[in-house]
């Protein structure tokens, strides 16, 4: 069989069976558009996740919470110990209030964040 014979039969194939062809390169092209989407959305994900978690912020400070803890106490005593670190350029101290509000029949949740001043 030579190559023209090949091409020939080919095309009368996609002639004679229309709907088959259309319904075959739509589902190709359905198929090769929702793998680009999913690549995409991982990459964008993952250059979304990363950036939250490498911002400056993150990496330089250090949250402690003691509220029910039994190894570490957060007291003055121990705020000067960490303050006496070398590395440690500030500490400062936080408390966190939840309460319920009510106002004009309204009903809401609040957090209030009270910190220590650092001049």
């Amino acid at each position: 069989m030579q190559i023209t014979d090949i091409l020939q039969l080919a095309t009368r194939v996609f002639r004679t069976n229309k709907l088959r062809t259309y319904l075959t390169v739509m589902g190709i092209g359905v198929g090769i558009g929702t793998i680009l989407f999913l690549v995409s959305l991982g990459f964008g994900l993952q250059k979304t996740i990363l950036e939250q978690i490498t911002t400056s912020d993150a990496l330089l400070s250090l949250d402690i919470f003691s509220e029910s803890s039994s190894v570490i106490k957060l007291n003055n005593k121990n705020l000067e110990k960490i303050e006496a670190i070398p590395e440690v350029t500030e500490v400062s101290p936080i408390t966190a209030i939840t309460a319920q509000v009510e106002i004009e029949g309204l009903t809401s949740g609040i957090t209030i964040n009270a910190v220590k001043p650092i001049f």
